[in-house]
């Protein structure tokens, strides 16, 4: 499912990560911890291809049977927004839309036909608890409706992979809960490959594998 194979970043003279190599079966739930200025979200934007690593012949990256490496840009976008949901910290809603239109806007830039994601949007609302509040915009609700909006566009076109960084870092206690039971439930009965950024041990415990990374390198 997913293979990283001596993986290392730079920038400039600064190593953000060093021959990092991790693999991770179908429908596992992983959890990566570590100090600020580890290397957590250089390594998980590069596992969901929106950030390229050091070039080198012995690095590989391999999600779905795919080679990162061998894919062209127009590839790599289309293999992105098919196959890895993204959710972040701060839910980076385009306040110009509303919660729905920012939901299926995934779907749209994918060319998924409205009919395949029409009853998905509901679907998806009713789970995360905001059908009620669909048509509003995002600056008129609170900041855990905005994550479980977050949540549902990542989930939008089914994806095999979800990538979290730090999902619950800006949620107070009760919806910091609401979406850990959400993340539990996604890889126990959908079987969702997960892999979580995060500085909440309670939250990395639900998961199957917790690594910890250290000046970029594992611990």
């Amino acid at each position: 499912m997913i293979e990283l194979k001596n993986i290392s970043k730079d920038f400039g003279k600064q190593k953000i990560l060093n021959d990092i190599s991790l693999e991770i079966k179908k429908g596992e739930f992983v959890s990566i911890i570590g100090p600020s200025g580890a290397g957590k979200t250089t390594l998980l934007n590069i596992i969901g291809t929106i950030e390229s690593f050091n070039n080198n012949n012995n690095s590989q990256l391999i999600l779905n049977e795919n080679e990162i490496k061998t894919l062209n840009d127009n590839q790599l976008s289309d293999f992105r927004n098919k196959n890895i949901g993204f959710i972040f910290q701060f839910h980076q809603l385009l306040p110009e839309l509303n919660l729905e239109e920012n939901i299926i806007l995934p779907a749209m830039i994918g060319n998924v036909p409205k009919k395949s994601y029409s009853n998905k949007v509901k679907e998806l609302a009713k789970l995360l608890g905001i059908e009620g509040i669909l048509k509003k915009y995002p600056d008129s609700i609170s900041g855990g409706e905005r994550q479980r909006v977050a949540v549902a566009r990542a989930l939008i076109n089914d994806p095999t992979i979800l990538l979290a960084d730090e999902p619950t870092g800006n949620l107070d206690s009760k919806n910091e809960q609401i979406i850990m039971n959400f993340f539990k439930k996604l890889n126990t009965e959908m079987g969702l490959t997960i892999i979580l950024v995060t500085h909440n041990k309670d939250f990395a415990k639900i998961s199957d594998k917790i690594y910890t990374l250290k000046d970029g390198s594992w611990v």
